[in-house]
This record gives structure tokens, sequence and C-alpha cells, in this order.
């Protein structure tokens, strides 16, 4: 476990903590949706490039909010003008805190401004474990896209997209189709659907679960990581095919109003992560959701 103590005068700032890997949708933004907290109690994730560490607002000790420093997006705080939470003991801005509709909530501490007072390390769960330990998140909530779904396929999109190599994929029917599918034939050049895109090795490019402890993933040849909730849900929740085949008791999956559209910002962020390679069709995507993230398909 990590506490993180003010690096200039020694305070520690948080409760313990263990690392996790940042979420897909750490700088997602849901316009006016109430979003929910960023992180689970008792864990940070560090984001890169820059350094800056995620903490859930409820894990902060020892901080204040600065005068003048409460502005927002809406009607709460996001810190527009720097940090908004300083060091009780000695004043130093120390964080920021995002606490405003679109946002997810959470604190984000200044790498500089802090230092790290390590621990022992909670254990890293199993693939095995992680089945048992962690519900998979539906796709759907309050009879809309979730937003972990739409940032998650979004940060996956790119990496699909370059496996491709430029060619059309082709996935299958159901629930892939309806979250991949449409995005990969809008961004795609028109051709032969010579790829294919799957949740196994018989797939050209295999979608495959990222821990969510420590961002690991399968690496081999076509492997793109998803988020471990969704790629759950894709790969081990199955729907019964018929009403006459579910108990009576058993509600029926609930469907989204509207076809899904994955998060332009998340898929423009994501993307230009990825080495321009010089591909004339890839840098043509690029070009577009830089002017236009909101455009179609997203």
């Amino acid at each position: 476990m990590t506490v993180f103590a003010c690096a200039g005068c020694g305070a520690p700032l948080t409760v313990p903590l263990s690392r996790v890997a940042l979420p897909a949708h750490a700088r997602q933004y849901g316009s006016h949706v109430l979003l929910g907290p960023l992180l689970e109690p008792a864990t940070y994730a560090v984001e890169t490039p820059g350094g800056s560490i995620a903490v859930a607002p409820g894990d902060l000790r020892g901080t204040g909010v600065i005068p003048g420093r409460t502005g927002g997006d809406c009607f709460g705080i996001t810190g527009p003008d720097g940090p908004n939470l300083a060091c009780e003991r000695c004043g130093a801005p120390v964080a920021t805190r995002i606490d405003d509709c679109g946002w997810w909530q959470v604190t984000w501490l200044e790498p500089a401004a802090v230092r790290r007072v390590p621990g022992p390390e909670a254990p890293v769960l199993t693939w095995a474990e992680l089945r048992t330990a962690r519900l998979p998140v539906p796709p759907v909530e309050d009879d809309c896209w979730s937003p972990l779904w739409t940032a998650a396929v979004a940060a996956a999109l790119p990496g699909v997209l370059v496996r491709s190599g430029g060619s059309r994929v082709a996935v299958p029917r159901g629930l892939l189709a309806g979250t991949f599918g449409r995005a990969l034939d809008a961004l795609l050049p028109p051709g032969p659907r010579t790829r294919t895109l799957g949740l196994d090795r018989t797939a050209d490019i295999t979608l495959v679960p990222r821990h969510p402890q420590t961002g690991a993933h399968d690496d081999a040849a076509g492997a793109v990581p998803l988020e471990y909730d969704v790629w759950a849900y894709l790969a081990l929740h199955r729907e019964l095919p018929a009403a006459a085949e579910r108990h009576r008791e058993e509600p029926a999956p609930r469907l989204a109003w509207g076809a899904f559209e994955a998060d332009g910002y998340v898929f423009r962020d994501a993307l230009r992560r990825i080495p321009d390679a010089g591909e004339p069709w890839l840098r043509e995507i690029r070009e577009r959701v830089e002017d236009r993230p909101l455009h179609y398909p997203f």
C-alpha cells in the first residue's frame, strides 16, 4: 500500500492506497450526465504522460479548498485555474478536485507536489480470480448506452484499426457488431472484408482483457486490449436467445435508445498515442477526428 504525502512538509494526504490501471474513461466528459467515482476506494492510478495521480475523493486527507479556485464547467468545480486543494499544514497547492456534472468524480494529485511513501502492495488477482471478484458491466443503463462502454470501445478502436492494415473488418453479429462494427465500417476505406474481429484466436484481430489492477494484457500478434469489465460481458455473459427459454422471473435484457456511439474524445486521445507510420488511410482518420471528434460515427 502507498500513502501520498506533501512534498513540502511531509504531511500525509491520503489513506493507504493500492495502485490500479488508469481506466479508459478517466478523462471522459459526459455532457450533463451525472457520473460516479472514477476509482474504487483505497486505490490510485497514474496517468501517462504527465504523471498525474488519480485518487478517489474520499481517500484524501489533510487538504482544504483554495479560496478563489472553485471554478468549474457547470455548477461544480473542475480546476480551470489550476489546483484547487492545498495541504492544510503548509498551504502548498497539491491537488485538483473534480466534482461537476459530466465528469467522473476524482481528485488528481499534482505529481511534483506529492511524494510516495511506499508500503506492502495488495496481491494482484489472477485472471481466474477476477471472474469471481468482478462483475461484468452491462452495456445499457437507464435505457442509455453505458459511458463505460462508450469509452472502452473508443479506447480499443485505434488498436483494431492499426491491426486491420486499412482493410475492412468482418465482425460477428450481435453486441460486438453493434459496438465495434458501426465505427469500423465508417472509418475504414471501402473494399472487401479481408480481416476478422473476435474474442478468440480464430479471428485475425482479437479483443483481449486488460487487467484492471496492472493494465497487463496478452500482447500476441493481432491482440487488442479492452477494459476487463467490458470484455468480460462480451466474452463471458450469455443472454438467453428467446423469452420462452427464460424463467418468468428473470428480467429481459435491457435495450438502449439509439445506436451505439463510441466516445469521440476518448478515441481521438487514444489515436494520438499511436505513432504515425505514414499510412494515408490512417492519417485521414487522424485529421478527421482532430477537427471533428463528435462527427459520425461518434
